[in-house]
């Protein structure tokens, strides 16, 4: 212990005396330090802390429609189920100890007084068993009791209409107010029209609601009982009560998600045939299973693992980095390390005193690269894109912070080893010589591979930043398919409607209150269009039918088609051209022949290119009382591809069919398009007159087409924003790294490049010797990034949009790019060795 204190003490002193060189070295390995720490600290709350529940492992979603497996991520695509079918489920699966279901919706907040609606306020229906589930318990008050699940009750007392709010609801209306259980909940809910609820009690604090389902921002404010379907028989009626929602369940202990999938994909026919109004020939849907863990980190995953991979480069670049300043300076210590050993002291002390420098400057850096973590991650949060899951639980936590250290000790280790092993390596004698430092040093195999090392993690980063800026630059000047200038959206829903069997009246209910309010908007100053349809461009689609092509049998699949409801002339308000035949238009009534349009990728990917022109194509319809109906199509026209949701996705194929022939479950939400020359703030009052009565909150979505496929673009413009600073970064620090080690060479070879001189060397080919050499060292760790990155080059595939991970403009831009910054890191310490003067270098001999 006493030597290890002197010894630090004697580094301390040595550091003191190189300031600058310990000031290059701290500040390099603070910012690898910092980089990785953050992205650890990113990766760890997203993807590795566990959710906020008992057993979170045992968590699993259930949903409809999980034909295929994502390859990436291994999940299962889900689409709400029936609450009937999920009560079939549960009653004859074995592999869960619970299975409830919840549904996310909005309630309209009106104030004590009775006033207009005031806010919105996200809210949620829970059924008896996700309580459980959850652990979810109350911080004052009660949860709710059986009696109160019933579809119906009384207006006070068991069985009335209750609700329980969040604890911060209640802190931010109430105030915190105890006396808040009994008071009515004001609320107008959209869907089914209840003017009151009973507050029965305040969710506990730190309560957080399964993201999977309830996305950052839209964390229930109020939770409502989910009553269970129900299916009545009276005389030769029959009255049904489901809806749609999502399952979340908890697996028995021993069983696994995988062991889940293949039991609900075996019960799927059982429990369709259980559901009521069953068509015979019907499709069956597949019942999925997903983790939820992993359904609510998602893709996400990958692109994190993908980052926290880029910060190891440029960590492993900045240990390299600091690694070749520390072999600079221990060189120029030999006559210093020789006489030591000629002392006594053994090649264990040497090299103990060497990594104690390493670790006293790693230490150091550490600390800033802790204090950089914490900055990294407010910014992370600040500027991270909205679809990055569980951005609360981001944050330097203690694993975090044993993460830094863990890495700054084997950091330190590394930095420390490679000089203490290049210099223990040659014979004391040689250390004692002050000639012996020469060209050979100069050109050791260590100092080559740590500048090539630099420059091909260099060469690897920046290549992956460049392609992830040219895949963003695709996305953002992609086509979308239709004119965006003077085109705004935003939507609506109607009000309760009456379900029929057959659905008719209720498509005819929404006809007569969405037609009025089209033409209302179509009058208004400034309004050149008005279309509306089930979806918009840049909007996720939600609703894929299922599609039959002439020669298809009843069995088939046909995945990935997704579907539009749309009023007449959208096509041509939306600025989208007709290829072929025609759009739809006013003359496509309920009583006319069924019609469709179909987009080229439909065409390419389905026809296989054949002319679909009067080919007749069959759908499945869809909604209550109708499910499994099989109706007949003709198509009339072929349009343009347009982007769906995102550009970076690519267009899938589609079907637009006219909204008077469409099932009530396109109908009830709908997205409106208007052409205006109008501002957005003066088009808003206007429009929400225009809205009312069909919309609880007219307008307040209201944007203009811009904006929205600017949002789209938010992922990949941080992704290579992020990227391409670890880029920056990483070409900064090698061309520094090659810089420092040629100005030591040069200082190393200065009698040789005085002898030269002296016997005739003019300044032009001393200049290229040491150009040489340096771009020798530049080349080659440029050969090895090249390999390494044409051998890495799957890992970006996913994230890359309309450019390949092999692009060979790209990566050879990136080449020169490197290969000037090289150049560029050389001439300083060339045009420094042309200017020795060569008498001077004689005498000193």
């Amino acid at each position: 212990m006493s030597e290890t204190l002197h010894d630090l003490r004697i580094a301390v002193r040595s550091l003191l005396h190189r300031q600058s060189l310990a000031l290059g070295v701290v500040l390099t390995m603070g910012l690898g330090i910092g980089a990785t720490t953050t992205i650890f600290g990113i990766v760890d709350g997203v993807v590795l802390k566990p959710l906020p529940y008992d057993d979170p492992g045992q968590l699993v979603v259930v949903g409809e429609g999980a034909e295929s497996v994502d390859p990436e991520t291994g999940l299962q695509s889900l689409n709400a189920s029936s609450t009937l079918n999920l009560q079939a489920l549960r009653e004859r699966a074995r592999s869960y100890a619970l299975l409830g279901a919840l549904q996310a919706l909005d309630e309209f907040v009106v104030s004590e007084e009775g006033a207009a609606f005031e806010q919105r306020v996200p809210a949620a229906r829970f059924s008896e068993e996700v309580f459980q589930i959850l652990g979810l318990s109350p911080a004052l008050g009660r949860t709710f009791v059986p009696e109160e699940y019933a579809p119906a009750g009384p207006t006070t007392g068991p069985g009335a209409s209750v609700a329980m709010i969040s604890y911060g609801y209640w802190q931010a209306r109430y105030g915190g107010d105890p006396d808040v259980i009994g008071r009515p909940l004001e609320t107008g809910a959209v869907a089914d029209a209840r003017a009151s609820s009973i507050i029965v009690g305040v969710i506990e604090r730190g309560f957080v609601a399964p993201e999977s389902f309830f996305p950052s921002g839209s964390e229930p404010d109020v939770i409502l009982p989910f009553p269970p379907g129900s299916v009545v028989r009276e005389g030769g009626m029959v009255r049904v009560t489901a809806q749609s929602a999502f399952g979340i369940g908890r697996l028995r202990p021993g069983t696994t998600v995988a062991a889940a999938r293949i039991e609900a994909e075996r019960l799927s026919p059982e429990v369709a045939a259980a559901a009521p109004f069953r068509i015979q020939g019907a499709s069956t849907p597949t019942i999925g299973v997903n983790g939820l863990h992993d359904q609510t980190v998602g893709g996400a995953a990958r692109s994190l693992w993908i980052f926290l991979g880029a910060a190891g480069l440029l960590l492993l670049l900045s240990i390299l980095n600091a690694a070749t300043l520390l072999l600079a300076r221990t060189m120029d210590r030999g006559q210093e390390l020789g006489v030591r050993t000629a002392l006594g002291a053994g090649k264990g002390r040497i090299v103990r005193l060497l990594i104690g420098e390493a670790g006293l400057l790693t230490f150091v850096g550490a600390v800033i690269g802790i204090v950089l973590a914490y900055g990294g991650i407010e910014a992370f949060l600040r500027f991270a894109p909205p679809d990055v899951p569980r951005l609360g639980t981001i944050a330097v936590s203690l694993r975090v912070l044993g993460a830094a250290v863990g890495i700054s000790v084997a950091a330190g280790l590394l930095m420390g080893l490679l000089p203490a092993l290049r210099v223990t390596a040659r014979a004391p004698w040689e250390r004692l010589q002050r000639g012996a430092r020469s060209i050979a040093e100069s050109r050791s195999r260590l100092r080559t591979g740590l500048i090539g090392g630099q420059l091909g993690l260099a060469m690897v980063l920046l290549s992956g930043a460049a392609l992830l800026f040219g895949s963003f630059m695709r996305v953002r000047n992609a086509d979308p398919g239709f004119v965006t200038e003077e085109l705004f959206t935003t939507s609506g829903s109607v009000g309760p409607i009456q379900i029929t069997r057959t659905g008719q009246a209720s498509r005819t209910t929404i006809w007569e209150q969405w037609d009025p309010v089209l033409d209302r908007i179509s009058a208004l100053p400034g309004v050149e269009s008005v279309v509306a349809a089930s979806n918009l461009p840049f909007q996720a689609p939600s609703w894929a039918p299922r599609v039959f092509l002439p020669d298809d049998d009843p069995e088939t699949i046909r995945e990935g088609i997704t579907g539009y409801a749309v009023t007449s002339g959208f096509f041509g308000a939306m600025g989208t051209e007709v290829r072929r035949g025609r759009g739809i238009e006013a003359q496509d009534g309920p009583d006319d022949e069924l019609v469709v349009v179909v987009n080229e990728a439909f065409v390419r990917t389905q026809l296989g290119g054949r002319d679909p022109l009067d080919m007749v194509l069959r759908r499945e319809t869809t909604g209550l009382g109708t499910t499994g109906e099989i109706v007949a199509m003709r198509v009339i026209g072929v349009v343009e591809d347009v982007v769906q949701g995102r550009a970076a996705d690519g267009v899938r194929p589609a079907i637009y069919i006219p909204y008077r022939q469409a099932d009530m479950t396109q109908l009830i939400a709908w997205n409106i398009a208007l052409r205006s020359t109008r501002s957005l703030e003066s088009l808003r009052p206007e429009l929400d007159a225009a809205l009312a009565g069909v919309s609880a909150q007219p307008g307040r979505d209201l944007a203009t087409m811009s904006d929205r496929i600017a949002a789209t673009h938010v992922t990949p413009r941080f992704q290579a924003m992020l990227i391409g600073g670890f880029a920056f970064v990483a070409v900064f620090l090698a061309a520094m790294g090659l810089y420092g080690s040629l100005a030591q060479s040069v200082r190393w070879r200065q009698k040789e490049i005085g002898i030269r001189m002296a016997l005739g060397a003019d300044r032009e080919s001393v200049l290229s010797l040491v150009l040489k050499d340096g771009l020798r060292l530049a080349l080659a760790g440029l050969a090895v990034g090249m390999a390494v990155t044409l051998a890495s080059s799957r890992v970006l595939a996913s994230q890359l949009y309309e450019i390949e991970p092999t692009d060979p403009v790209t990566l050879l831009g990136v080449a020169i790019v490197l290969t000037l910054v090289s150049v560029a890191a050389c001439l300083a310490p060339a045009r420094r060795a042309t200017s020795v003067d060569p008498v001077r270098v004689l005498k000193s001999e």
